[in-house]
């Protein structure tokens, strides 16, 4: 990734965002810990269209009390311009390990935005003694075209979107080829209302980040949409199986996405 000059940094002053970002890492101890890069991210002017938007994961609070969750982490992502998909513990664990802590995704409507302030997080190498964080990803959003709603076909009372994050470490790419060729096909996902925030390996990441790991995060029409297709006898049977030994997977549920942020 290509870093800008830094011949102009009085540019990174006359934007909103960082300003605000700035006071927020002032407030949490952490303006020493910011690379010296971090300046020259802003300076280039936003597109006024942006061709994708881009999202900050964080799993924090993670490795018993004394990591527990600072939420001025994500007042910081917020007061950058980002907003919150999720900032919870993950309600239900459907596959993986259950000690999972704190999730937090938040959303940029253009990816250099989420880019910028990515590059003005701290070095996970530096101390942060008052913001915790285990791990974290930038990503680009996908972009794949909207399901036409006349093939829809959503279970009765879908009125509360539900959002749920896949991680996987593939270890056969051949074989698990297979599978996603095969839930390609079916189209059955996009049916029952799923939408695909972002989807595989991260664009930057942590050195915490697990290695080969990639993740996806889908908005499904309600929480029983989803469960019709994960509990579906011809996936649970059929497809799911092709994935066995390919892949680790998990995959955490954050219900109840219309309440305030």
């Amino acid at each position: 990734m290509t870093t800008p000059s830094a011949d102009h940094p009085s540019r990174f002053h006359r934007h909103a965002a960082f300003r605000a970002w700035m006071a927020a890492l002032a407030l949490t101890g952490c303006m020493a810990a910011i690379p010296a890069h971090a300046e020259d991210a802003a300076a280039a002017p936003l597109p006024t269209a942006c061709a994708t938007a881009g999202y900050i994961v964080a799993f924090q609070g993670i490795g018993g009390p004394s990591d527990a969750f600072d939420p001025r982490w994500t007042e910081s992502m917020k007061n950058a311009g980002g907003t919150l998909v999720v900032d919870e513990v993950p309600a239900r664990i459907y596959e993986g390990p259950e000690n999972w802590g704190r999730v937090t995704v938040v959303r940029w409507p253009c990816f250099e935005q989420a880019e910028a302030t990515w590059k003005a997080l701290p070095s996970p190498s530096q101390a942060q003694p008052d913001v915790r964080l285990h791990t974290a990803a930038l990503y680009r959003g996908s972009s794949y075209p909207p399901f036409p709603d006349s093939l829809l076909r959503l279970p009765p009372n879908c009125t509360v979107p539900a959002y749920f994050m896949a991680m996987n470490t593939t270890f056969d790419e051949a074989r698990y080829a297979v599978y996603r060729e095969a839930m390609r096909k079916t189209q059955y996902v996009q049916q029952l209302g799923s939408t695909t925030l972002f989807s595989g390996a991260p664009v930057a990441q942590l050195a915490s980040w697990p290695a080969a790991t990639a993740a996806s995060m889908t908005r499904w029409a309600c929480k029983e949409s989803f469960h019709l297709f994960y509990y579906d006898k011809t996936y649970v049977e059929q497809i799911k199986p092709l994935r066995a030994g390919a892949i680790d997977y998990r995959i955490l549920g954050f219900d109840d996405a219309n309440r305030p942020r």
